[in-house]
């Protein structure tokens, strides 16, 4: 008899109309030609339903890559920054994460070079060593001749942070699979963080054949970063987000549907005796 306020996981749990709309979200992300870094805004105070959009989006995202030759299904990450707020962590997350999305993809090609790359560019910004298991592979010449450090920074790469980030767009680019990270909870963090996220997307994570989809209360957002650097927090998230779209909002219909929809079920729950079915039709 509780309603636990969940998120829906799926089209098939939508009574509010909003399918159609992720639908098409979905297959406008997969139809994207232009190779250059996209990212999309979905903005919607608390509880109007941002997270089950996203939910629905994702179900669509993976139905289409159901029909979608291996060399160009896409690499979806979905990553919650709620999940890692105050471990001061959250870019090294984020990445590791990411690394993780593209060493998952058994169709992903040059993943070898393209997940070293990344690492080595990570390293700069989270002065970490790429993991052990992630290095690059070492020449029987190398292994014999060089003696092997247990660490490796990207700094030590001699390449500096631009020239890796070149190569790793290089070879994106060639790639044909689209990477789509969402990132959902972003009003739940503080607003150093939030500015942390919006700098990983538009900076930092800019690659080809990527698409960011954001959602957050664009009002609360806009306050916690005005609060944070002393105004032009609304400015700042424009500069962001190139293609923004507000959660459909919900028809007093379709509430109206839903709410008998409820009602009638409790309905059968009552003594036939006891009810007036006429009254209740009125």
């Amino acid at each position: 008899m509780f309603d636990a306020d969940r998120p829906i996981q799926c089209a098939a749990e939508d009574k509010l109309n909003r399918a159609q709309f992720a639908k098409y979200l979905a297959r406008c992300i997969l139809d994207q030609t232009d190779t250059e870094s996209m990212v999309i805004g979905l903005y919607g105070g608390w509880g109007v339903g941002k997270t089950s959009v996203i939910n629905m989006m994702l179900e669509e995202l993976n139905f289409a890559a159901t029909n979608i030759e291996d060399h160009q299904k896409p690499i979806i990450l979905n990553f919650s920054p709620w999940s890692y707020s105050g471990q001061n962590e959250l870019i090294y997350s984020f990445f590791r994460r990411l690394s993780s999305a593209l060493r998952s993809s058994p169709y992903l090609e040059n993943a070898d070079d393209i997940i070293y790359l990344l690492e080595l560019y990570v390293s700069f910004f989270t002065h970490k060593p790429v993991p052990a298991v992630l290095q690059k592979k070492r020449s029987l010449l190398d292994r014999l001749f060089k003696k092997h450090k247990a660490e490796d920074y990207g700094w030590e790469s001699g390449r500096d942070l631009t020239r890796v980030k070149a190569e790793l767009n290089e070879k994106l680019k060639l790639s044909q699979h689209k990477i789509i990270i969402v990132i959902d909870n972003i009003s739940r963090l503080y607003g150093s963080e939030m500015k942390q996220i919006f700098q990983i997307v538009k900076s930092m994570g800019d690659y080809n054949n990527t698409t960011y989809v954001l959602a957050f209360d664009k009002d609360q957002v806009a306050h916690a970063l005005d609060q944070l650097e002393g105004g032009g927090g609304e400015e700042f998230i424009e500069k962001i987000i190139q293609l923004p779209f507000v959660i459909p909002e919900i028809t007093a219909v379709d509430i109206e549907n839903l709410l008998n929809q409820h009602l009638e079920e409790l309905v059968l729950l009552a003594p036939a005796d006891s009810w007036n079915k006429e009254y209740w039709a009125d």
